[in-house]
């Protein structure tokens, strides 16, 4: 009998414990920092099947593995995985539980490690100016130019949020990916929003000036890591918040990174995970 007991007690230590856990899973939130895809997979390479705009708030379920590079969020009906670095997180994400399936981590090339925010400390991003979406598939470019390498490719019917433009006829439109920012050529989108609120980022004719700069000024697109040397396996100084304000002094060789002064302390972080209205390969290279 005493045995028996025993049993009782230990399946009833199991269900409170999962049922605390599953309460606590319950509770976590993520907010949108801009545009993100939801994908079928926690993978760059998996399809996109859905997309938050910015202030957007939605569940998290699950987590991909122990160092929860992506969530598995429901919204409006959609059940997919978002990148965990383009979103703030409401709650503890290590009380979520591990999808079985979900083995592919976020390339460590674009994932930097993420802090969690609490409701108080969390403030609402606007929506964007300006928004694309493409008439089909299309490249879009590390320059204004047909010339330029290119950055990625998008399908048909992809939203992006646009943050420059090449000049005033805006031939030539800067948006963000989850590759970093690239331009794609107007005729290839139909644009929601006022283009003219947007910064006229002129690259060609600075670019040809041949004019290196001393500092740059740059926003952070996410929160990002700063780190004691240009490499992702440096020691990180500490995480920078999203829409932080950073001065830029040099750059990286080949321009991945870029070191910067944040608050008195100075750091490397990745070129991709800022934006500017100013041509970063403008500055001078680190010696």
């Amino acid at each position: 009998m005493k045995s028996l007991w025993i049993v009782f007690a230990i399946l009833f230590l199991l269900i409170s414990t999962f049922t605390a856990q599953a309460q606590e899973s319950s509770d976590v939130l993520a907010e949108a920092f801009r545009i993100v895809n939801i994908r079928s997979g926690p993978s760059t390479e998996d399809a996109v099947i859905g997309q938050l705009s910015p202030g957007d708030i939605v569940q998290v379920v699950a987590r991909n593995s122990e160092d929860t590079d992506w969530l598995l969020i429901q919204s409006d009906g959609v059940t997919g995985w978002v990148a965990y670095f383009v979103v703030s997180v409401m709650g503890d994400a290590s009380n979520l539980p591990i999808q079985a399936d979900a083995e592919q981590a976020l390339d460590e090339d674009v994932a930097p490690v993420v802090i969690e925010s609490s409701v108080a400390e969390l403030s609402l991003v606007s929506s964007p100016t300006a928004t694309a979406t493409t008439f089909r598939r299309a490249n879009i470019r590390t320059r204004p130019n047909i010339d330029s390498p290119v950055l990625i490719v998008v399908q048909r019917g992809e939203l992006l949020e646009v943050i420059g433009r090449s000049n005033a006829d805006n031939d030539w439109l800067q948006v963000d990916t989850e590759n970093g920012v690239g331009w794609i050529a107007y005729f290839l989108v139909t644009v929601d929003g006022d283009l003219g609120q947007l910064p006229i980022i002129s690259l060609e004719n600075i670019a040809s000036s041949g004019a290196e700069l001393n500092t740059v000024n740059v926003i952070t697109r996410y929160n990002a890591n700063l780190r004691a040397s240009p490499s992702l396996t440096s020691t990180v100084i500490r995480v920078v918040p999203f829409n932080a304000q950073l001065v830029a002094s040099v750059r990286s060789a080949r321009g991945d990174w870029i070191r910067v002064t944040y608050e008195g302390q100075e750091g490397w972080i990745l070129a991709a995970l800022v934006s500017s209205d100013t041509e970063l390969t403008l500055l001078a290279p680190a010696e």
